[in-house]
């Protein structure tokens, strides 16, 4: 039961300085936007600066969009682990004897009873002794 608290732990962990990154990268990309605005609206003498700066302009903004998909496949991660740490804390309280099976009954059991005829398998008996071996006292 501790391993899905800890890995929810390193999840939430791991969440936390995504978000972190994704912030810096989200300030990055407004701060190279907002000094491309104003280099375009200063001339062109001012924009031919700025043409490199374009590209890595790019550059952050596809890794704020794998950052933002990688943070949602771990907050669903996050949603199922402790979907399945609370299933675990309710059917530990939830048992009803000490050999009950945690899938329920059978969808098909079979018929209860001694199986007729040669379903049931080979009869045998007590063979018959010999005269000379019964003692009569």
């Amino acid at each position: 039961m501790r391993e899905p608290e800890a890995e929810n732990a390193r999840l939430q962990a791991e969440i936390a300085r995504l978000q972190v990154q994704n912030a810096g990268l989200r300030a990055t990309v407004e701060g190279l936007t907002a000094a491309l605005e104003a280099a375009q609206r200063g001339g062109k003498r001012q924009a031919a600066p700025f043409r490199s700066t374009h590209g890595r302009i790019r550059e952050p903004e596809a890794e704020n969009a794998r950052l933002q998909g990688e943070n949602a496949r771990l907050r669903a991660t996050v949603e199922r682990l402790t979907a399945a740490l609370e299933a675990a804390h309710r059917g530990g309280k939830r048992q009803a004897a000490p050999f009950r099976k945690a899938e329920g009954p059978a969808a098909a059991p079979r018929k209860p009873g001694r199986k007729q005829g040669r379903q049931h398998g080979q009869r045998a008996h007590r063979a018959v002794s010999a005269p000379h071996e019964i003692d009569e006292r």
